[in-house]
């Protein structure tokens, strides 16, 4: 079965996600984000990462709309915890991005998703 090329690239960055969310656990940091309850209107709105050309948008009633080399798809998005946003993808693949002080998303890998 062949998948576009979105998926492919969706998978990889995935499988890269959970390698160093793994990795990265228990480092100890403290950086202080909003809250969902303070941020959950500012959280809405377009992210891309110019360098790679992902681009989602975090809509209201929970869904988040990719887009990667190809046709838009939809997910679902919810926060986790104070400064933390996943996205649920497809096969139960979920990425996790969390916010900058200056309200941008990270993966956590060097990629920064700005907010449009």
């Amino acid at each position: 079965m062949n998948f576009p090329s979105f998926c492919k690239s969706l998978a990889s960055l995935t499988v890269a996600l959970a390698i160093f969310t793994i990795a990265g656990c228990g480092d100890g940091s403290s950086d202080e984000a909003p809250t969902s309850q303070s941020n959950a209107s500012s959280v809405l709105g377009e992210y891309e990462n110019v360098n790679d050309g992902i681009y989602f948008e975090l809509a209201a009633g929970n869904r988040a709309i990719i887009t990667d080399e190809g046709s838009p798809t939809e997910h679902t998005w919810e926060m986790d915890g104070a400064d933390k946003v996943v996205i649920h993808g497809q096969d139960g693949v979920n990425l996790v991005f969390t916010f900058n002080s200056d309200g941008n998303l990270s993966d956590g890998y060097g990629g920064v998703y700005i907010k449009k």
